[in-house]
This record gives structure tokens, sequence and C-alpha cells, in this order.
């Protein structure tokens, strides 16, 4: 990512304070953001751990996120939709809204 970056400075701090990571050896901060990828955030801004597995149908035990996901789920912030998460879905406005008013609530 460019030192030049709008969001550079914030970027950076979130990487240092070990909650966010990228691909490799890149960011990519144009690119939409999924599901799973706000759950890492969530929970690790929060401190949350899991204490087991997600309980959602379409994070299979083994995907990165699940233990992420999981926490999320026991704090009552990721509540899903027919006993799904959709992991790898780009989160909507009105989703990261309602992950936000409810980690708020946290």
């Amino acid at each position: 990512m460019a030192p030049n970056h709008i969001y550079h400075e914030e970027i950076n701090t979130l990487q240092q304070g070990g909650i966010i990571d990228g691909m490799g050896d890149t960011f990519r901060p144009l690119e939409a953001i999924t599901r799973a990828q706000v759950a890492k955030i969530l929970a690790k801004t929060l401190q949350l751990t899991s204490k087991g597995t997600s309980p959602f149908s379409d994070v299979s035990s083994n995907h990165w996120s699940t233990g992420y996901i999981a926490a999320l789920e026991q704090a009552g912030i990721a509540l899903g939709s027919n006993s799904e998460f959709y992991p790898e879905t780009p989160v909507t406005r009105a989703e990261q809204e309602t992950f936000l008013y409810r980690a708020l609530q946290f």
C-alpha cells in the first residue's frame, strides 16, 4: 500500500495492533470487505475468543474465520440468516452498521 494512501496511517495502526493483516504482502484497501473479514476485525478489536465452532451451516470448522464468527455469534453480534453466515460475501453497509451497533452494545 502506498505511503500516500489517504488511510495509510490508520491502516498501519490497525496492522501494528494485530487487528488487520493482508494477503501475503498486500493489503488491497480498495477491495470489498467480506463478512468473514469483518468478523475477524470485530472479534480482535473486542478481544473476543470463541468457545467452540461456528453454529452457521455454511462455515466449516476448518474455515480460517470460524473462531471469529463463533465468537461474534456467542456475543450476540452475528446472528446470520437462515442458519447461514455467508462468510465470503461482501458485507453491505446495512450489515456493517448492524455489526457495529451490536458491537457497541456489547
